[in-house]
């Protein structure tokens, strides 16, 4: 058995005694490696699909921290998406909720980020959410609420 590389799934190619590559699955505690993974040759890369992260800007009518039916959204909020860790670098892409309170940031490269509210609107909260984008993932519910009272 010959192993070739591996995809961001976990899952290992292997050689068969024909020639041909097949895929298997192996457990770290099943084999045991002569080198380091990291130097055995990938012969292969995975193609990495963008995707998005969503939420909604709304008025918590009942203090509960959950957007439920009733709850309104909150228009033109101004919402920052920065790559890293909160809070972020560099000046990051803005969506602005729509009427409903819905905003989206499309074409997200996997990675980390942090997701923030305009400085102006400290009547939003949370003030930020750091979130990990995997490939093709649609991160929703990535939301800010006001509280009203």
């Amino acid at each position: 058995l010959l192993i070739e590389g591996r995809d961001y799934h976990s899952e290992w190619l292997k050689v068969l005694p024909d020639g041909k590559s097949a895929w298997c699955w192996i457990a770290a505690y099943d084999v045991e490696l002569p080198l380091p993974i990291n130097e055995l040759p990938i012969l292969w890369e995975p193609e990495l699909l963008d995707g998005t992260i969503s939420g909604w800007a709304y008025y918590d009518m009942n203090d509960n921290g959950v957007r439920d039916e009733g709850d309104d959204g909150f228009c033109e909020a101004k919402i920052t998406l920065k790559p890293g860790a909160c809070p972020g670098s560099g000046e990051g892409r803005v969506a602005w909720s729509n009427a409903d309170g819905y905003y989206v940031f499309h074409e997200v490269e996997p990675g980390n980020y942090c997701v923030l509210r305009s400085p102006a609107q400290t009547f939003l909260n949370p003030a930020y959410h750091n979130v990990t984008v995997q490939s093709g993932m649609h991160k929703s519910n990535v939301n800010f609420r006001k509280v009203l009272h």
